[in-house]
């Protein structure tokens, strides 16, 4: 039998009730993962195109049902979340594929040379063969991406400086949200000029500035697992060493041009934490996943030929 004491002590001892998920949307999927990642929320709403007030009501909202939890390292100015492990388990896990070498390109008119002040991103001029051309790096806080504006005369060729990486959900997503980081740099670029008495204008809308690249989509690795990497590198990626580059001593990337086999990849990838049981895993079934491309390859040329005889 229990003592007076003993049952004060039971109604005072906190009962943890069980967390109640309930469907999200797609849109609140991304809100989390870019919660997850340490972003705030005025962050995340330029990102996604919305105001600050709507991603405020959906964080009030999640906190109440113990979806997330504020960071205990929040300041005055800047607050970001915890997101629980159970929630993060349910959204879809963020993309390891590296897309680069993205560019668009799109012609212009201006009222006179572009201004090479350093306040409007100057960085350089060069004359490899033909006119001189121009080099600009601005800034997009929204992705922290940092973009090169390379001006040949009469065009604007916008790309994302080398061993960056963007936050995206799936290979689409980064591709997108890239292409929106150099348009808005063009625009930022053509903003800065007009600082200057520049007035700069565009053929075409900037939504329509040409793809002019193909297009890398790169998985980084530990070099330790490079030879359980060749059943999949032979035919379908190669190896590079583009990491070292940037002072990854110990890193390679696995990289392909070909979107299918990029995708197929990612999606085996989000499979696994990043951790080493995982990674030891992962490697066992390195096998199965050439299998997989090796089927979809199949069927992507079947369906060429069937077309072809249509």
């Amino acid at each position: 039998m229990k003592s007076g004491n003993s049952k004060q002590i039971d109604r005072k001892r906190k009962v943890t009730k069980p967390l109640v998920i309930r469907k999200l949307t797609s849109f609140e999927r991304r809100i989390l993962r870019l919660l997850d990642e340490g972003f705030d929320q005025s962050h995340i709403a330029r990102r996604l195109g919305v105001t600050r007030q709507a991603i405020s009501k959906r964080i009030i909202k999640w906190e109440k049902l113990g979806y997330i939890s504020k960071h205990s390292n929040n300041s005055k100015y800047r607050v970001i979340y915890n997101v629980h492990p159970q929630i993060l388990s349910n959204i879809q896990k963020k993309s390891h594929c590296r897309v680069h070498n993205v560019r668009i390109k799109i012609n212009y008119s201006s009222s006179g040379k572009p201004s090479l002040d350093p306040r409007a991103g100057y960085i350089k001029s060069y004359q490899p063969n033909g006119p001189e051309r121009h080099l600009f790096h601005l800034h997009d806080v929204d992705n922290y991406l940092d973009i090169t504006i390379d001006i040949h005369p009469g065009t604007i060729i916008a790309y994302p400086q080398s061993g960056q990486n963007i936050i995206a959900s799936s290979i689409d997503e980064s591709i997108h949200l890239t292409r929106i980081s150099l348009e808005k740099a063009v625009m930022e670029f053509i903003r800065l000029q007009k600082e200057f008495n520049v007035q700069i204008d565009l053929h075409t809308s900037i939504h329509r500035a040409e793809m002019i690249s193909d297009i890398h989509y790169a998985f980084p690795f530990s070099k330790i697992h490079l030879p359980q990497f060749q059943g999949i590198s032979n035919g379908y990626f190669y190896i590079d060493g583009s990491p070292e580059d940037h002072g990854h001593q110990d890193m390679v990337e696995l990289e392909t041009h070909d979107k299918l086999s990029a995708c197929i990849f990612d999606e085996f990838l989000k499979r696994y934490k990043n951790d080493s049981e995982s990674i030891t895993q992962l490697m066992a079934d390195i096998e199965v996943v050439a299998n997989y491309l090796r089927i979809a390859k199949r069927k992507s040329t079947d369906n060429s030929r069937d077309s072809e005889h249509h």
